[in-house]
């Protein structure tokens, strides 16, 4: 696991050594609660709310093999929502990142425990058999390669739906970390 930053300044020093302190704890601690490991290679990086949306981009278009110059991630910003993101988890080129907004954070240590927790379900989820090449589909579809049907774009809902479920309910481990 690797641990890293992007955008972040003297604010967000905090929650990044905070992170350097318990990730590979609350790894332990997901990867027991759901039986099951996390695939090689995991980068985390802390970043802000601009670098969450376009690092996650660029890092999904990679991961199928499109060009992810800075213009094209930066015309992604025109469809994402104003309100900051927490976290999030996505399929990279190189195997998988997370991403943790340390400025949506207020260094609220407590609520950084709760996103990484959180994050790093949805990077066990993603290091299931089979689930990268599922993700990839969907970032496919979503950038109009190849559109699922109907029926494909409901079972890919529903079970995003029940990914975020798992994630929400496991978010009580976060209590568990030094």
């Amino acid at each position: 696991m690797r641990i890293s930053t992007d955008r972040t300044g003297r604010s967000e020093c905090r929650a990044v050594q905070h992170i350097h302190t318990v990730a590979e704890q609350a790894k332990r601690l997901v990867e027991r609660e759901m039986r099951a490991r996390l695939c090689d290679p995991l980068t985390i990086t802390v970043t802000d709310t601009r670098g969450v949306w376009a690092l996650a981009e660029r890092a999904e278009r990679e991961s199928v093999g499109l060009p992810s110059t800075l213009g094209q991630v930066l015309l992604g910003y025109l469809h994402r929502p104003a309100k900051p993101v927490f976290g999030r988890a996505s399929v990279s080129g190189e195997g998988l990142l997370l991403l943790v907004n340390a400025e949506a954070h207020k260094d609220d240590l407590a609520e950084v425990n709760v996103t990484l927790v959180h994050e790093l379900v949805h990077a066990v989820q993603l290091s299931a058999p089979g689930a990268r090449a599922v993700r990839q589909a969907q970032i496919r579809s979503n950038y109009g390669i190849e559109r699922f049907s109907r029926r494909e774009a409901e079972a890919a809902n529903r079970a995003i739906d029940r990914d975020e479920e798992q994630a929400r309910s496991l978010e009580r481990l976060a209590a568990q970390l030094a």
